[in-house]
């Protein structure tokens, strides 16, 4: 817990070597990661969703009665 909540100048200080213990510990750091949000219907049949290249694949997608 830090004393320094109310400080700006001490926070910041405090954040920096949070962010220096971090760096020098983790060993992969995430740069970006892509997420697409989609809602499909149940009718929809066939439809390959992949996860690199092409993001769908549409060749066999057809709707379901």
């Amino acid at each position: 817990m830090t004393v320094h909540s109310m400080d700006q100048g001490k926070r910041w200080n405090d954040m920096l070597q949070a962010s220096k213990i971090l760096s020098e510990q983790q060993v992969i750091t995430p740069l970006y990661q892509a997420k697409t949000p989609a809602m499909i219907s149940p009718k929809v049949k066939g439809l390959i969703m992949n996860t690199a290249g092409v993001s769908n694949n549409w060749k066999y997608t057809y709707i379901s009665e």
